[in-house]
């Protein structure tokens, strides 16, 4: 009786397992069998990264979408919501102003970088016609010595006239008589430049020199003589009043309606 043995081969060399002397590559083989299943799981992989990417972006449109109710739509169900802006001013003579749509709540404050000046006239040349400082005939040369009158007013005062005398009445005489007339403007009369000037004490929008309903004569004698504004005074009684007022405003240009 024969008896056939048989051994089994192993080696890690070349990756060859086995019975001996078989040749057969298992290493090699199991990789092949292995690579199928390895695309089948990368393709998971790659679906669920996906998947997590989606929900993030879900997530997302859903905070917005819940931010936009409850507090774009909810708040526009409010009153102060539907309410027109309002502005509110500590102190409304000083300033007032208005909001639109867009206007943001906040506070702002106004800061006074310059306080307003009184409204000046000013002679645009020399006024004298004669080195003599006598009566307003003589200064000036007038040839008409009928008295006249002016009416001077500032803003929303009353009207002041004051009769003008040219045979006894001066330069000076003139001054004092519009200094005293209590409109708030201060008349002077510079010698050494030759120029008349007037200025009211009192500033802002109140403010404003008005000489309507002077006669002719008197009107000649602030535009023509004394050369206020140019000779324009002289053209005031020809116009209605309130023409009159508005073209006085004009040559002023003292009248800014940011202020209260």
């Amino acid at each position: 009786m024969t008896t056939v043995g048989s051994t089994t081969t192993t080696s890690s060399i070349g990756g060859t397992y086995g019975l001996s002397g078989s040749g057969v590559d298992v290493d090699s083989i199991v990789k092949k069998l292995m690579a199928g299943q390895q695309a089948v799981e990368d393709s998971l992989t790659q679906k669920q990264t996906i998947l997590q990417w989606q929900k993030s972006a879900y997530n997302t449109v859903y905070d917005d979408l819940n931010s936009f109710k409850t507090s774009t739509v909810f708040n526009f169900k409010l009153q102060a919501t539907l309410s027109p802006n309002k502005v509110t001013s500590s102190n409304t003579l000083v300033a007032t102003a208005t909001a639109n749509a867009g206007a943001a709540d906040v506070n702002h404050s106004l800061v006074v970088a310059q306080l307003a000046s009184g409204v000046n006239l000013t002679s645009t040349a020399s006024i004298s016609t004669s080195n003599t400082l006598g009566t307003l005939a003589q200064q000036f040369g007038m040839t008409s010595t009928d008295p006249f009158n002016i009416t001077i007013k500032n803003g929303s005062s009353t009207s002041q006239p004051i009769t003008i005398n040219p045979t006894t009445d001066t330069i000076n005489d003139v001054v004092s008589k519009i200094n005293s007339a209590g409109v708030n403007v201060q008349a002077s009369y510079d010698s050494t430049l030759d120029r008349f000037f007037l200025t009211t004490t009192n500033t802002g929008a109140s403010s404003g020199i008005s000489f309507v309903g002077s006669d002719q004569a008197g009107l000649n004698f602030l535009g023509g003589t004394l050369k206020l504004n140019g000779g324009l005074l002289r053209t005031l009684p020809v116009l209605a009043p309130i023409q009159a007022s508005l073209l006085l405003v004009k040559m002023l240009h003292f009248n800014w309606t940011g202020w209260g």
